[in-house]
């Protein structure tokens, strides 16, 4: 009996030539139809194809979004104090049930000129009407019909809440990372980024820092440096960028030189060291590495970096210098550089 005899295996081989005694169904598609152009969010053109093995048909015409219930009673009696009392406690708790709310627009008294009237609505009310020109701009805004109104009594001095639609035409957010007002900062968090920040720590670590110290914290790590960016603006505002690196450079203790134009007294060249950075060389003066960039930084000014390196054989920064244009005479951009360094 040979081994590839037929009656060698226990079993019968089908011929594979044979169509299958069983009938199997699969989804057909009809090629030749035209797609479904009428879809929705969530949905991709459809040619409208049916499930034999389940016995069901579905055609795909068109998402249409379920409205969603808040499950919140915005019906109160409290009172609040001020304007902000009331916005503050209606944002909390819209956040606890993963909803953000968000001004609308305030009325003012014509005689007092306080507000005396604010709407509240979701953050995906209202439509939003594109005005991009070269590509088409998207928007979170679906028209959520959710609004509320805080009205102020002038005799009791006192705000009220005043619910006008309290229904969703969405479901809850599954993760507020990606709303903005639930990412700010308390302006306690913010005086910790800046004192954090003066101290040269990584905003990553800035941000876990204030995630520990408040575990609700949803922001990211893009918050902290647009803040960060915001502070600096903020200090260096009706300065040139020369009069703010004058000014951080003396305020730092660092050591630096400039060099001007003799005709019109214009710094053209300055160079600056750090003072660990000097002692970090006094300490290990035998390799002395100068390396220039082009024009790689926001300025478009050459800059010429010194570096030394330990005894283990590690790189550190011991100087920078930022020059105007390499000069043809002497002397030129580096011999300057090292001889104010030497």
């Amino acid at each position: 009996m040979s081994f590839w005899d037929e009656s060698f295996f226990n079993y019968f081989v089908p011929d594979l030539n044979e169509e299958p005694p069983v009938v199997y169904s699969y989804g057909t598609i009809d090629l030749n139809a035209e797609p479904n152009a009428d879809v929705g969010f969530y949905s991709q053109a459809s040619y409208g194809f049916v499930y034999d093995d389940c016995k069901q048909s579905y055609t795909e015409e068109g998402y249409e979004e379920k409205p969603g219930a808040s499950n919140v009673n915005w019906e109160t009696k409290e009172e609040f104090i001020t304007e902000e009392a009331l916005v503050g406690w209606v944002k909390s708790r819209a956040v606890d049930n993963a909803y953000i709310v968000v001004k609308r627009r305030t009325k003012k008294s014509k005689t007092t000129g306080s507000v005396i009237k604010v709407w509240l609505m979701c953050d995906r009310g209202g439509e939003h009407n594109s005005i991009a020109i070269l590509r088409r701009s998207g928007s979170k805004k679906i028209g959520c019909p959710f609004q509320l109104v805080g009205l102020y009594n002038e005799v009791r001095e006192s705000w009220k809440l005043q619910v006008i639609n309290d229904n969703h035409n969405h479901e809850p957010a599954q993760n507020l990372e990606g709303h903005p007002y639930v990412r700010r900062f308390t302006q306690d968090e913010e005086d910790l980024i800046e004192n954090l920040t003066e101290r040269h720590m990584d905003p990553r670590n800035i941000l876990s820092s204030i995630k520990k110290h408040n575990p609700a914290n949803v922001s990211i790590p893009r918050d902290v440096y647009n803040l960060q960016h915001k502070l600096k603006n903020k200090k260096k505002f009706g300065d040139t960028p020369m009069q703010v690196l004058e000014n951080v450079l003396h305020s730092q203790r660092y050591v630096y030189y400039t060099r001007e134009d003799p005709e019109t007294n214009v710094v053209e060249d300055i160079f600056f060291c750090h003072p660990k950075s000097y002692c970090w060389w006094r300490a290990f003066p035998h390799v002395l590495m100068m390396d220039a960039t082009y024009r790689t930084n926001q300025y478009r000014l050459p800059f010429i970096q010194i570096v030394g390196m330990t005894s283990t054989h590690q790189t550190f920064s011991i100087a920078h210098a930022f020059i105007s244009k390499e000069r043809v005479t002497p002397p030129n951009s580096h011999s300057w550089c090292q001889s104010t360094w030497v």
